[in-house]
């Protein structure tokens, strides 16, 4: 292990290892690049501490998906995200009035991530539906760029 890196091994439970996998998966086609899931908690740890679901949606999500279990990995991160990590685990602690452990903490940052990319993929969607609904109706699919104002186009005889 170099100075500005931390190498961990951690067992982890089968729903964990299924999420961290397939948050890989999603990480490595949005960068185009592999990605590992030191690359994908130094990338988030800076974001950890602003994570604000539901206190009841971490509570169900740390329920659903354990965090313990038989599965070994490693994990190599940068110290700050090693720093930034441990001070989330402590915030998301307080907020749940509970002890995490550091899996805990990664297992909530993939959860955030993967919440993150759905949303992502969800608008996505909605704005080509739209897109798709404004050139069916004859308008420019362009959405406009001014905020969330719509044009109106003047009919004869309005207001």
């Amino acid at each position: 292990m170099s100075d500005d890196s931390c190498d961990y091994n951690l067992a982890i439970s089968e729903p964990l290892f299924r999420l961290t996998a397939e948050s890989l998966r999603l990480r490595t086609n949005e960068t185009n690049r592999y990605q590992t899931l030191g690359d994908l908690v130094d990338d988030r740890a800076t974001f950890a501490r602003n994570i604000d679901h539901r206190v009841e949606t971490l509570r169900d999500h740390l329920e659903i998906v354990p965090s313990t279990g038989d599965i070994n990995i490693s994990l190599k991160i940068t110290r700050s995200s090693e720093e930034n990590l441990g001070h989330a685990q402590a915030v998301l602690a307080e907020r749940l009035g509970r002890d995490l452990t550091l899996v805990d903490a990664l297992s909530v940052l993939v959860f955030d991530y993967m919440v993150e990319r759905k949303s992502n993929d969800v608008l996505t969607k909605l704005l080509a539906q739209t897109s798709s609904a404004w050139e069916a109706l004859g308008q420019p699919c362009d959405p406009p760029s001014a905020g969330n104002v719509v044009p109106f186009s003047q009919t004869s005889g309005g207001r």
